[in-house]
């Protein structure tokens, strides 16, 4: 599930030690695997060194870098990766038109230079039909920058979140 606890009750640090204990002698001993608490960044030297082996479930995390630096296309790959895997994934930018980001992605699964998409677009189609069976959805939401306000984005996660999505990018470059 994506987003802060919905009981809304609090963590009681100390109180539930048991339950921490007993979900990491679980992950120990095989009963539940990285995949049970985590999604797959698709690189695997990268899981590796996050601390539940992807990207943690009910977690924040923060892709920052300068302009052209690539955090786009970052977010994109990592949100295509774990699409393949077949998670569900919502991609909302407010940077980058979604049309742009599909043939971002349409390279990138296909192995073709984005120059080429054009004239190999058979070859594309071919590609990501292959994939298109076992992948996860892959939604993608642009919004003109300026023109989006939280409440939207709480709208729009609890829209696809009722409806499977599991791992959510944000490209949000707008900062005040």
């Amino acid at each position: 599930m994506v987003g802060a606890n919905d009981a809304n009750q609090g963590y009681d640090y100390f109180e539930r030690l048991a339950s921490r204990t007993e979900v990491r002698e679980d992950r120990k001993s095989g009963k539940i695997s990285a995949s049970d608490v985590s999604i797959t960044t698709g690189y695997p030297g990268i899981d590796s060194l996050l601390y539940h082996g992807g990207w943690a479930r009910k977690e924040m995390v923060l892709l920052m870098g300068g302009p052209k630096a690539g955090k786009s296309t970052g977010l994109a790959q990592f949100g295509t990766n774990a699409c393949v895997a077949g998670y569900d994934v919502l991609y909302v930018s407010l940077e980058v038109s979604d049309l742009v980001l599909a043939d971002r992605i349409d390279a990138s699964l296909s192995s073709v230079a984005m120059a080429e998409l054009t004239d190999k677009s058979d070859e594309v189609r071919d590609e990501i039909e292959k994939l298109a069976g076992k992948a996860g959805k892959f939604i993608l939401h642009q919004f003109p920058t300026g023109s989006f306000t939280p409440k939207q984005l709480a709208r729009l996660i609890e829209h696809y979140k009722a409806r499977g999505i599991v791992l959510i990018w944000l490209l949000w470059t707008t900062v005040t």
